[in-house]
C-alpha cells in the first residue's frame, strides 16, 4: 500500500488506487501521512481539519478514522513485499498511522534528494542528477490537493519550497555534469515563473554564460535586478551580484549561487559551532527545512531533538541554529535547562532572555506567567530562533514558547516531548560507521585514521559509533600522540574496561548515562539494569517481561517509559534494542545491584520463554522430524508458518546467545538448553551453521560436565549432522552419531534412537556403504512407525529413496520417494518435501527423463526460495546444472552452478563447494572451455581430497584420462 500526497492525496494498491472517501476522510489521512508514525492529537486534528471546535467533532473524528482503518486493513489482504503493513493505532489523545516511510511518496522524495545533494557534495554530478530528477518525477502536481486548507496551507508551502529547491540542484547538478544548452530553456521559463528566486537567476546567467551568450546572462541580471528594486526595494544579494561580477570578467567558475546572508542582529546568544561537525546531514537538512518554512501565519514552529545522552542533540541544535541565523536575523535566544541535572525554572530562563532582548531589569515581573506573557509580546512580530539545549519535560518548555508564528524554537531533551503541541519529533541515533570514523580523524588527526584505516573502524565500532564516545576516543587519541590506534582498539576490546577508557578530562561516556540513570524511578532502573544481563542485540515484549518476571502490560509500561527516556530504542511495535555501551553500563549496574542468584533467575526466565516459544514455532514450521517438541499451542502471530519463521529469523542471534549464556551458568540445567538447540536445529541447518555448531558445542561441553545424557544425545545428532553435510568430516559424524546411537539404547530413548539411525543411515550413504544405510533407515522407519502418532516418516523414507537411486534400484526410489512426498505434506514438513523433490529429481536424471528431472528440481527451488532453505538451494541448484546439461542447456546450467557455488562459499560448505566445482568442469567442458575445465576439476579434486571424500577416486580417474587423451592428440 503506498501514500501519496505529492499531488491529489491519493492511496493506492498493487492494483490500482483505493478509494479515500469524502473531504474530511481525505484530510485526516493526510493529516495522519504528514505526521508518519507520530501521534496526531484530537484537538490538533479538528483544528486542522474543521477549524472550530464543534459539539460532535470528536465522535466525528472517531467514525473517520474508523473509515480509513477499513481502508487501511484491506491493503493487509496482500502480504507486504518487505517489512510490516501499515496499520493505523490508537493512542491516548489521538492515533498514529504506522507505516513505512518508504510507502509515502513525500518521504521517498525526501530521501532521493538527500541521496542526491550527497552524491552532489561528493563530486558525482551525474549521480546526483539522477537522483533529484527521480525524487521529483514523485510530484503529480501541487502537494495536498483536495484537504482542508488547515492541512493543506502551511506544509503545501513548505513542500513547494522544497520541490523548488531541490529543482535547482538537480539543474546545479546538471550544469557540472552535461552540456547547457537544453537547460537554457527550462530555466528561462522557471525564472519567469519565479522572477525574484535570486538563485534560479544565477542558473540562468551560468548556462547562458556557458553557452557563449554573455550578453544574454547581463541582460537577465539587469531584469532580475529592475523588479527586486521596483517591488522590494532591494539589491540583488551578495551571490547573483558575485554571478554577474564573474560574467563580466569571463571568470565563472563552477555552477551553483549560495544563499544570500542577511545582517546579523544581536541577540545572538548560540554557542560557537563545533569545528569538527561531523556527518548529520539528513538531520540538519531536516531541521533547516522544518524551521527555514514559510512561517507566516501558522503557529509556531516546535522542534525537537531527542535522544540519549551523547548522542549529540546539543551539537546538532547549535550547528543548525547556525545555519538558521539568516532566516531569523531578529536573533537567537539560547538556554542550557539542565534537564538532566536538576533543571533551571522557566522563570528564570524568561528573565534572562527579556533582558537580552532590552528589557528593562527594574522592570521584569516577578510572576512567571507574567513574564511570558511580557517575552511573547516582545517577540511578537519578531524573527527570532529560540533554542532550548538539556530540557526536562514538555510542562519546563511551555512557558518559554513564543506567541508569534514568525519565530522557532528547537529543543532537545533527553525526554521525547510527544506531549508538547505541535511538536515536530526528531529521533536522534548513534553516527553511521563511515561518519563516526571520519569525527575520530578530525579530532586525532586525519594522518593517524588514514594510516590505521582497519583499526580507526575498531575504534569507532567499540564506541557503539556514539559520537560523546568517539569524541572522547579522538581526543585521547590527540593528546597521547605516540599510540597507535591499534593500541587504543586493544584497550576498548575488553567490554569491562571499556567506559573506563572511554574518559579524559569532564568528558565521559559514563557520566552522559548515569544523568539519566539517575532520573529514574526505581521500576523503571531496575528493569534498565536488568536488561544488560542477557546477550542478546534486542528484546521483544514477549521477552522481556519474561527477563523481568511480570506481565506484558507491565513489561510494557516499563519499556515504553525507557524508551521515552531514551534508554533504550523500539523501531517496532513490540521490539526493544539497547545501544552497545549503554547495555555495558547497564550490566555493570546490575552486576552492582543485583546478586549472582537474581541474574541467573531472570536468564533462567528467559530460556523458559524462548523454549516455549520455539516449541510452537517448531509445530508451526515443522522444523524437527524427530518430534522432539512439546508444550501448548501458542496463539497468533506465531500459529501460521510465515510469521513463525520471521520470528526464527528475528531472534537467531538472541537465541544463539541465550545458549552461549547459559550454557555457562552453574546453576542453569543444561537439558532445556539442548532442547532449545534441537527446536532450532531445522531452522539453523538451513544455512547458519556457524550458529549451530556453537549452540550445539557449548550444549555438549556442558551435558559432558553436568553427566546429563539426554542433553548430550540432542548436541551429538547435531554436531554428527553438521560435520557430515558442513565439512564431509565422516569419521567425526559416524563418532557422533554412534555414541548418540548407544545412548538411546541404553536409556531407552526409542524417539532419540529412530532419529540417530536415521543419521547414521545418511553417512552410511555419503561413505557409499549402501547396505548399512538400507539396514539403519529400515530400523528407523520401523521404530517411527510404531509410534502411536508416526513423524518424521517422511525424511526417513526420503533418505531410503536416496540410498535405493545410489544403489540403481529405480522402482523402488520411485515407490519410496513418492510415498516420502506424500507423507511431507501430511507432516506439512517443507524441509523434507523440498529434499524428497530433488531426490526425485535425481531418480528422473538416473532414468534419462532430463525434462522431468528440471521440472522437479524446479519444484524445489520454489519451497527453498520460500522458506530460505540455503542449504538444500545450493544441492538442489548442483543438480539443476548437472540435468539442464543433460538436456543441453548449458547456459541454464552454468548460471545454476554460478549461484551454487557463491552459497556454498556464503555457508563455508567444502564439499557441497567441490561437487560444484566437479559440475562446473563438465560445463566448460562442454562449452568448449578446456582449460577452464580442468581448473574447476582440479579445484575440485583438492578439496575432495582435503575432507577424504569417496569422489575423490573418481575425479582423478577422470582427469587421468583427460591427460591420457591429451598425451594421444599430442602425439
Amino acid at each position: 500500500m503506498e501514500f501519496r500526497v505529492l499531488g491529489p492525496v491519493e492511496v493506492w494498491q498493487p492494483g490500482g488506487p483505493v478509494a479515500t472517501g469524502g473531504f474530511k476522510q481525505r484530510s485526516v489521512l493526510a493529516l495522519l501521512v504528514l505526521n508518519l508514525n507520530r501521534v496526531v492529537t484530537f484537538e490538533r486534528m479538528i483544528d486542522q481539519v474543521w477549524g472550530t471546535r464543534a459539539p460532535d467533532a470528536r465522535n466525528t473524528v472517531q467514525r473517520l478514522v474508523s473509515r480509513l482503518r477499513r481502508v487501511i486493513e484491506a491493503g493487509k489482504e496482500r502480504p507486504p513485499t518487505d517489512g510490516r503493513p501499515p496499520a493505523l493505532e490508537t493512542h491516548s489523545g489521538g492515533y498514529l498511522l504506522r507505516a513505512d516511510p518508504s510507502t509515502v511518496d513525500l518521504y521517498r522524495f525526501e530521501s532521493l534528494i538527500e541521496q542526491g545533494r550527497t552524491a552532489q557534495r561528493e563530486g558525482d554530478h551525474v549521480l546526483a542528477a539522477t537522483l533529484l530528477g527521480e525524487g521529483l518525477r514523485l510530484w503529480r502536481g501541487p502537494a495536498l490537493v483536495g484537504v482542508a486548507d488547515g492541512v493543506r496551507d502551511v506544509p503545501a508551502a513548505r513542500l513547494e519550497e522544497a520541490r523548488l529547491l531541490a529543482l535547482e540542484d538537480r539543474i546545479e547538478a546538471d550544469l557540472a555534469s552535461g552540456p547547457e544548452e537544453p537547460l537554457v530553456a527550462e530555466l528561462r521559463e522557471l525564472v519567469a515563473d519565479h522572477p525574484l528566486r535570486e538563485r534560479m537567476v544565477g542558473l540562468l546567467m551560468v548556462a547562458l554564460h556557458r553557452c557563449g551568450r554573455q550578453a544574454e546572462a547581463l541582460e537577465v541580471y539587469q531584469r532580475t535586478r529592475g523588479h527586486l528594486v521596483e517591488e522590494l526595494g532591494l539589491e540583488p544579494g551578495q551571490a547573483l551580484q558575485r554571478t554577474h561580477r564573474e560574467v563580466l570578467a569571463g571568470d565563472l567558475g563552477a555552477a551553483g549561487s549560495p544563499r544570500t546572508a542577511l545582517t546579523l542582529q544581536v541577540p545572538a546568544q548560540l554557542p560557537a559551532d563545533v569545528p569538527d561537525f561531523t556527518g548529520r546531514a539528513a538531520h540538519v537538512h531536516s531541521l533547516v527545512q522544518m524551521l527555514r518554512g514559510d512561517v507566516d501565519g501558522s503557529p509556531v514552529v516546535v522542534t525537537a531533538v531527542g535522544g540519549g545522552g551523547g548522542v549529540g542533540k546539543t551539537t546538532l541544535a547549535i550547528h543548525v541554529g547556525h545555519l538558521l541565523r539568516d532566516r531569523f536575523p531578529d536573533g537567537q535566544l539560547h538556554a542550557n535547562l539542565h534537564g538532566s541535572n536538576g533543571s533551571t525554572s522557566a522563570a528564570e530562563i524568561l528573565g534572562d532572555f527579556l533582558r537580552a532582548l532590552g528589557a528593562d531589569g527594574a522592570h521584569i515581573p516577578e510572576a512567571e506567567d507574567k513574564r511570558a506573557t511580557l517575552y511573547r509580546s516582545m517577540l511578537a512580530g519578531q524573527r527570532v530562533l529560540v533554542v532550548l539545549d538539556n530540557a526536562r519535560d514538555a510542562a519546563q518548555v511551555r512557558p518559554l514558547l513564543p506567541g508569534s508564528p514568525t519565530c522557532a524554537v528547537l529543543v532537545t531533551s533527553r525526554a521525547r516531548m510527544a506531549d508538547l503541541e505541535g511538536v515536530h519529533l526528531v529521533d536522534l541515533d548513534v553516527l553511521p560507521a563511515a561518519e563516526a570514523v571520519e569525527l575520530l580523524g578530525k579530532i586525532a588527526g586525519p594522518r593517524r585514521v588514514a594510516a590505521e584505516p582497519e583499526a580507526a573502524l575498531e575504534v569507532a565500532g567499540a564506541c557503539g559509533n556514539l559520537p560523546l564516545a568517539v569524541r572522547v576516543a579522538g581526543a585521547r587519541l590527540a593528546a597521547r600522540p605516540g599510540w597507535s590506534l591499534a593500541t587504543l582498539a586493544e584497550r576498548l576490546a575488553d567490554e569491562r574496561r571499556r567506559l573506563d577508557e572511554l574518559r579524559i578530562g569532564d568528558l565521559g561516556v559514563r557520566a552522559s548515562f548515569e544523568l539519566s540513570y539517575r532520573s529514574l524511578p526505581p521500576d523503571q532502573a531496575k528493569a534498565f539494569r536488568m536488561l544488560g544481563v542477557p546477550d542478546s542485540r534486542d528484546i521483544t515484549l514477549g521477552a522481556g517481561a519474561a527477563l523481568l518476571g511480570v506481565s506484558e502490560p507491565e513489561a510494557e509500561a516499563l519499556l515504553e517509559s525507557l524508551v521515552d527516556a531514551y534508554l533504550i530504542e523500539t523501531r517496532e511495535p513490540g521490539r526493544y534494542q539497547m545501544h552497545d555501551l549503554m547495555r555495558t553500563f547497564a550490566r555493570q549496574r546490575a552486576g552492582e545491584t543485583e546478586t549472582q542468584e537474581q541474574q541467573a533467575a531472570a536468564l533462567q526466565r528467559l530460556l523458559e520463554h524462548y523454549l516455549a516459544t520455539a516449541r510452537q514455532v517448531d509445530k508451526v514450521v515443522g522444523l524437527t522430524p524427530a518430534g522432539q517438541t512439546g508444550g501448548d499451542r501458542r496463539p497468533d502471530p506465531l500459529s501460521q508458518s510465515a510469521p513463525a519463521t520471521r520470528w526464527l529469523q528475528q531472534e537467531r542471534a538472541n537465541l544463539v546467545g541465550t545458549i552461549l549464556q547459559t550454557t555457562g551458568c552453574a546453576s542453569i540445567r543444561v537439558l532445556p538448553i539442548a532442547q532449545l538447540v534441537d527446536c532450532m536445529g531445522g531452522f539453523l541447518g538451513r544455512g547458519f551453521f556457524d550458529d549451530w555448531e556453537a549452540a550445539a558445542g557449548a550444549v555438549l561441553d556442558a551435558a559432558l560436565r553436568e553427566h546429563d545424557q539426554p542433553a548430550e544425545i540432542l548436541a551429538r545428532n547435531a554436531l554428527g549432522i553438521l560435520a557430515a553435510e558442513r565439512r564431509h568430516d565422516l569419521p567425526t559424524a559416524s563418532r557422533h552419531l554412534h555414541r548418540a546411537w548407544r545412548l538411546c539404547r541404553d536409556l531407552g530413548d526409542r524417539d532419540g534412537l529412530a532419529r540417530a539411525l536415521n543419521n547414521l543411515g545418511a553417512v552410511c550413504t555419503m561413505r557409499r556403504r549402501y547396505r548399512d544405510a538400507v539396514d539403519y533407515l529400515r530400523e528407523s522407519l520401523a521404530l517411527r512407525l510404531a509410534r502411536p502418532e508416526p513423524l518424521g516418516v517422511s525424511a526417513v523414507l526420503n533418505n531410503l529413496g536416496t540410498v535405493y537411486v545410489k544403489m540403481g534400484a529405480y522402482q523402488e526410489a520411485d515407490v519410496t520417494l513418492r510415498d516420502a512426498l506424500g507423507m511431507t505434506r501430511a507432516e506439512q514438513d517443507h524441509y523434507t518435501e523440498a529434499n524428497t523433490l530433488n531426490s526425485l529429481g535425481n531418480l528422473r536424471h538416473e532414468q534419462g527423463d532430463f525434462a522431468e528431472a528440471v521440472e522437479y528440481h524446479e519444484r524445489c527451488l520454489d519451497i527453498c526460495r520460500r522458506m530460505s532453505l540455503a542449504r538444500v538451494e545450493m544441492l538442489a541448484r548442483v543438480d539443476l546444472a548437472a540435468a539442464e546439461r543433460g538436456r543441453g542447456d548449458l547456459g541454464a546450467a552454468l548460471g545454476h552452478c554460478v549461484t551454487a557455488l557463491r552459497i556454498s562459499h556464503d555457508l563455508r560448505a567444502p564439499y557441497a563447494e567441490a561437487r560444484t566445482l566437479r559440475e562446473l568442469g563438465h560445463i566448460r567442458h562442454g562449452l568448449g572451455e578446456q582449460e577452464y575445465g580442468d581448473d574447476a576439476w582440479q579445484r575440485a579434486l583438492k578439496m575432495f581430497e582435503e575432507i577424504d571424500a569417496p569422489e575423490a577416486a573418481d575425479l582423478r580417474a577422470t582427469l587421468d584420462a583427460r591427460t591420457g587423451e591429451d598425451d594421444v592428440i599430442t602425439r
